[in-house]
Formats: structure tokens, sequence, C-alpha cells
């Protein structure tokens, strides 16, 4: 009787720790209202003010290429990982940079918004960039 209740419960715990993991950006984000860095034709760059990610805080800079459909950026301290989110707020792919500037090929996204999450040098804090392509 003792067997089935203990593997019933180590069960639910992994069932548990794995729900804890998966990535989401629902988790590290809030309501703040999005502040727009870089908008044009193609491409909507916002910042989550909430997260220090805007301008002047971590990006020195958000721009777009049209001619070579690259999103730049440009950031104040190393970046380590960026993490992409989708629309619905799932972990598409995770980049890792050890770079102050970012280029990013509009090939790597489909049509719609995407977010995404600056992990800088010795820090956990994630901070958060929204992109749109049109």
């Amino acid at each position: 009787m003792m067997k089935p209740i203990l593997f019933l419960s180590l069960l639910i715990f992994c069932a548990q720790s794995l729900t804890a993991t998966h990535w989401s950006h629902a988790s590290i984000m809030d309501d703040s209202k999005p502040e727009v860095v870089f908008k044009c034709s193609d491409v909507e760059i916002s910042c989550i003010s909430s997260t220090d990610a805007y301008v002047g805080n971590i990006l020195d800079r958000a721009d777009y290429d049209s001619v070579a459909e690259n999103v730049k950026f440009n950031s104040c301290k190393q970046i380590s990982v960026i993490r992409i989110f989708n629309s619905e707020g799932l972990l598409e792919f995770q980049l890792p940079i050890s770079s102050r500037q970012v280029i990013m090929n509009k090939s790597l996204f489909s049509e719609g918004s995407y977010t995404l999450g600056f992990v800088l040098e010795g820090e956990d804090k994630v901070h958060l960039a929204n992109v749109t392509f049109f």
C-alpha cells in the first residue's frame, strides 16, 4: 500500500517540476504599456519599461535595416542570451550572444509579434522588448 502512494507522490512532484521549468514570458511580464522605440512599414520595436529594457537603460539603440532586413539592437551591457517568445508567450528558441550588439535577420521570424528576452552577463533578470513584423 505504501509503494503506490510513494510512486504517485513522486509522479505528481515530477509533473509539477516540469511545469515550473516550462519557459513562458507570462511569468516575467506585467501589464506595463510598451514604449515604441522604432517603427516602419516592415517592423515595430517596443520595450517594456517596467523590465528596464527601454532605450537609455539597457538598450542604447533599436533599429531595422530594410535593405538587409535585419533587426539591430545595441546594448549598454554585454548580452549573454536572447530568448525569443512567440505571440502565445511560448519560448521559440534561445540564442547565445556574448556581445553588446545583436543583429537578427527577418528570415528567422514569421509575420507577427514576438517578445525578446535579453539576459545580460552576470544577471538573472530578463529584460523584455516586443518586435512585430508586418
